[in-house]
């Protein structure tokens, strides 16, 4: 890290991944803002938990698949924390269905949440990155995007959808100093995935060389080597946590 002050937006920072995110960014010296929809107060609790390992942070509020919200939210952090040269997008949303079964309605809201939030958030970050030449995008995605997964088809076609975007924009930012990567876990032990199935879950996991769910923790760790400047030579990757 340098010594020069950087800041750090976590979408869907609260809780599960993203808030295992936030305190490992911030153990790297990384200031966090910390974005939720509707949890305020596990926002308030993992920014707490950040300003006690001596970062700042500040809880934002905004749904991120909406343009005007996170213009309203970049305004806040740009006041509160300054310009942001991290962004992890790693809010998300899945909606169990089959190809029959799949409604309209579900296919827009997953692609609105996973596809194209990510996608308002790098545009408003944007501005900023290009005008000091510096930034790391790392993108949250999952095996899913890969395989096609066992959640359904608009999940499968999200997540997909934003391996794909991270290699186009890996290639169009970095002349620019701007660095983008992709991470794709399989199960991570979330709140999500403690509502599946058990036999569903159990089935997955039976066909794992690594027999176990992934920890937030791995997930965090290997998102802070990517935002580090140990990795200034990565971008474009996408990193399986596949479990073997």
């Amino acid at each position: 890290m340098s010594s020069e002050r950087r800041t750090v937006l976590v979408t869907g920072g609260g809780r599960g991944i993203g808030a295992a995110v936030c305190l490992a960014l911030a153990r790297d010296g990384w200031d966090v803002a910390v974005n939720y929809r509707a949890s305020r107060p596990a926002a308030e609790n993992v920014a707490q938990a950040v300003r006690r390992l001596g970062r700042r942070s500040t809880a934002v509020e905004a749904d991120v698949g909406e343009s005007d919200d996170v213009a309203r939210m970049m305004a806040r952090i740009d006041e509160d924390l300054g310009p942001v040269l991290g962004l992890v997008n790693n809010a998300g949303i899945s909606l169990r269905a089959t190809t029959a079964t799949q409604t309209l309605d579900d296919w827009h809201r997953t692609l609105a949440v996973d596809l194209t939030a990510p996608f308002l958030c790098v545009k408003a970050v944007l501005p900023g990155m290009l005008s000091r030449k510096q930034g790391c995008i790392i993108n949250i995605a999952s095996i899913a995007g890969m395989t096609g997964g066992t959640i359904g088809p608009a999940y499968a076609a999200a997540k997909g959808g934003l391996i794909a975007a991270t290699r186009y924009m890996a290639r169009d930012l970095l002349p620019y100093g701007i660095r983008v990567n992709c991470v794709a876990p399989t199960l991570t032990e979330t709140d999500m995935v403690a509502r599946m199935d058990p036999a569903l879950k159990e089935r997955i996991l039976s066909g794992s060389p690594l027999g176990r769910l992934i920890q937030v923790e791995e997930v965090a760790e290997v998102v802070r080597f990517l935002a580090s400047d140990a990795a200034s030579a990565v971008s474009g990757e996408c990193i399986r946590l596949g479990g073997g």
